[in-house]
């Protein structure tokens, strides 16, 4: 038989399991996350399924037209016409080639010239350390012909205009401007080198001066002489008498 102390203790265990069912659980502490630096992005909200993504238009900007350069013409060849021939001339007492379209000797006078629709330039030399003289169309022996005289001295180119008023003498060839006329010699040079006299010179073709003769295009008698003295007035040395074309 039980005494009553044993009731009265399983008495008060059974009402102590009553209670304990019956108390409010203790709610778990909320544990918040640990922060780090970096903070996560959200996700991009997917496309449905049907959406297909369009790229954007872009509208591309007007090339602008690239002149496309000419082929390079090719290079004219010069013909060995009066005209080239005029752009090589300078009277400098030195002919080079070239410089000069034609080329004759008479008596020892080398004469070497080309021409333009306005000018002729001529070059004439000879061995000698005086005078040397070309004589353009003569009428009769020496008269009737325009003259180019030319020497150096010192230097100095000394050159005259002249024209032949008698077949023959010293006096037969004076200088246009004693005549009435005009020196119409419009640009010249030289040189003495190793005894030979070099004389340049640049003559209208037409001048309009009674003592000149018009060069128009043809052949023509032409003298030559030359002397051994700076002296237009002292007798030629040796001379003669050719024919020339002029273009």
């Amino acid at each position: 038989m039980f005494t009553k102390r044993f009731w009265f203790l399983l008495m008060a265990l059974v009402v102590g399991v009553v209670m304990a069912g019956c108390s409010t659980p203790t709610e778990a502490p909320v544990v918040q996350p640990t922060s780090t630096s970096q903070v996560a992005e959200p996700s991009p909200t997917p496309l449905p399924p049907t959406a297909t993504p369009v790229p954007p238009t872009v509208t591309p900007e007007p090339e602008t037209p690239t002149d496309t350069p000419e082929p390079p013409s090719p290079t004219a060849t010069l013909e060995p016409t009066m005209e080239a021939e005029q752009l090589l001339w300078q009277p400098d007492g030195i002919v080079t080639d070239g410089e000069y379209a034609d080329q004759v000797e008479i008596a020892g006078v080398t004469f070497a010239w080309t021409t333009d629709a306005e000018f002729l330039y001529g070059a004439m030399w000879a061995q000698t350390g005086g005078w040397v003289a070309v004589g353009f169309d003569p009428d009769n022996r020496m008269q009737g012909a325009n003259y180019v005289f030319g020497f150096v001295k010192d230097g100095e180119v000394a050159i005259v205009d002249m024209f032949g008023t008698r077949p023959a003498g010293p006096d037969s060839h004076p200088p246009d401007d004693t005549l009435g006329g005009a020196d119409d010699i419009e640009a010249f040079g030289g040189s003495e080198k190793d005894g030979v006299t070099l004389i340049e010179f640049k003559i209208p073709r037409e001048t309009g001066d009674d003592n000149d003769k018009p060069l128009a295009s043809g052949a023509y008698v032409l003298l030559a002489a030359y002397g051994s003295t700076d002296d237009f007035t002292m007798r030629h040395t040796n001379r003669g008498i050719g024919e020339i074309t002029i273009d």
